[in-house]
């Protein structure tokens, strides 16, 4: 995940405690015996849980590594008055955060 420049080193942990939206799949096994085959006779069901916050979700936290701090592309702003020979060329480039999920909790 990318944000917003975080002041801490790569490589340190940290914990997102304000989150909006979470979705956990959850993957069962069910017996099926009417396959004669033992290896094919579980059925894999796959079961999908939204939480979503108001504003946010109180018992969830993210806990993720900073892995790298970088700068994002650049925005050029060109400026011009025209008539008035007024010209003006700049850049801005914003410095952001890599961000490596381990534990949703």
């Amino acid at each position: 995940m990318l944000f917003n420049r975080i002041k801490s080193r790569v490589g340190s942990t940290i914990t997102l405690k304000r989150i909006l939206f979470v979705k956990k799949t959850v993957f069962n096994e069910i017996p099926y015996p009417q396959l004669k085959d033992k290896e094919n006779s579980i059925k894999r069901v796959k079961k999908t849980t939204t939480l979503v916050g108001q504003p946010y979700i109180r018992d969830i936290f993210i806990k993720g590594v900073i892995s790298k701090h970088f700068l994002g592309p650049k925005v050029l702003v060109f400026k011009m008055k025209p008539k008035k020979k007024l010209r003006k060329k700049f850049g801005h480039r914003q410095q952001l955060t890599r961000l490596l999920i381990k534990e949703i909790q």
